[in-house]
């Protein structure tokens, strides 16, 4: 395991959905779902137990169901909100092998991207002042 910084969005990610122990909205979901994440030259293994919602999160490096590779930096983007697992799939920036549900699954459970800021009136066009 590498060292973490005290701001880690991954460590807290996970660490407040393994002290939810439940999670309604995977009721109907069941498997195992291991996050591998290169940061360094070094990986992390998260592993994520779900049983018709029950959650139990562990660092095993073990088989699962599903396994999924990213650079960290991309996975805090996930759970941050500021990447979409589906985009970074579809652009391959990350691997997953097995069921490919559970990520789907999983990533329900990311945050939404921060709303678009409104644009103030008579600020359309940057740089221009009015006179």
């Amino acid at each position: 395991m590498s060292t973490h910084d005290a701001a880690d969005p991954t460590s807290d990610f996970f660490g407040e959905l393994g002290a939810r122990g439940q999670e309604p909205m995977l009721a109907r979901v069941s498997g195992t779902l291991r996050i591998d994440l290169t940061n360094d030259g070094e990986v992390d293994h998260w592993y994520i137990t779900i049983k018709k919602g029950d959650l139990h999160i562990s660092r095993r490096n073990a088989a699962a169901d599903a396994s999924v590779s990213a650079e960290k930096a991309l996975f805090d983007g996930m759970v941050t909100g500021r990447v979409n697992a589906m985009s970074a799939l579809l652009r391959n920036l990350m691997r997953v092998e097995g069921d490919l549900g559970l990520l789907i699954s999983l990533q329900r459970l990311f945050p939404g991207p921060e709303p678009a800021q409104p644009v103030q009136a008579g600020m359309g066009q940057a740089g221009r002042g009015t006179s």
